[in-house]
């Protein structure tokens, strides 16, 4: 049973410690701050007092944290990858059809490699690859792998499924991230659009996923993809029938 004292003592912890939900929100603060020292300055060209400065707090609070230049882009990077995981398990574990699950996968990915923070993250590390080879290896191998990890661990279940052909899942994951992210990827990085026929995401994904499935689709499987597959290779100009997309 508490006492009066008791009371006392669980408020003076609770004022004096900061709420998990504050500490967090501080954290993503501080992150967001790093983000943009370490995308306008470079690696090389920020510091950590500069960075503490900017988001407001204390150099002991921060050195505590982050003990290191190197460490804190390892954190801004990690935060990036974790939150892309995080979507890209959400599409893989959601309950739907084969494709669909593979043309929301696609489109995922060329969202992320678009977005303003992603393209200035990966121009940042690409920068530091000369002074910090190490550190930018290891981070591109976090960065590239993050949604191939998760589309081995679905393809894996897929091949159970029988519906697609044994294969290395591993292999079948790069090949479709490949396929998916080959014509957007140096754009991105450039900031120029993509040539005009891929200008729709969403009518290339498909595509892509038709592509993917005509190479790995099982031949038990009944899907309607897989009957497209036939004759695809062999149109001539006097065919005037177009892929079904949808």
């Amino acid at each position: 049973m508490s006492t009066p004292s008791d009371a006392v003592d669980r408020r003076k912890n609770t004022l004096g410690r900061p709420r998990e939900h504050d500490r967090s929100a501080r954290i993503e603060s501080l992150l967001d701050v790093a983000t943009e020292v370490f995308t306008e300055r470079g690696f090389k060209g920020a510091s950590l007092d500069e960075i503490a400065s900017r988001a407001g707090a204390s150099k002991q609070t921060f050195y505590s944290r982050y003990a290191s230049k190197s460490e804190l882009f390892k954190a801004v990077i990690h935060r990036e990858t974790e939150g892309a995981h995080l979507r890209f398990s959400d599409i893989l574990l959601s309950n739907q059809p084969f494709e669909d699950v593979l043309q929301r996968f696609g489109l995922e990915l060329i969202q992320r490699i678009e977005a303003e923070r992603s393209r200035r993250l990966i121009r940042t590390l690409t920068a530091c690859v000369d002074s910090f080879p190490e550190l930018a290896k290891g981070l591109w191998a976090q960065i590239s792998e993050v949604g191939v990890r998760s589309l081995a661990e679905y393809v894996h279940g897929q091949i159970r499924k029988g519906f697609l052909k044994t294969l290395d899942p591993d292999l079948a994951a790069h090949v479709f991230t490949g396929l998916v992210l080959g014509p957007y990827y140096l754009p991105a990085q450039l900031g120029v659009e993509p040539a005009l026929p891929l200008k729709d995401r969403r009518t290339y994904v498909k595509e892509a996923v038709r592509v993917f499935l005509c190479a790995f689709a099982s031949a038990e499987w009944s899907g309607h993809s897989k009957r497209d597959c036939e004759g695809k290779g062999r149109r001539t100009s006097s065919d005037k029938s177009r892929v079904n997309l949808n």
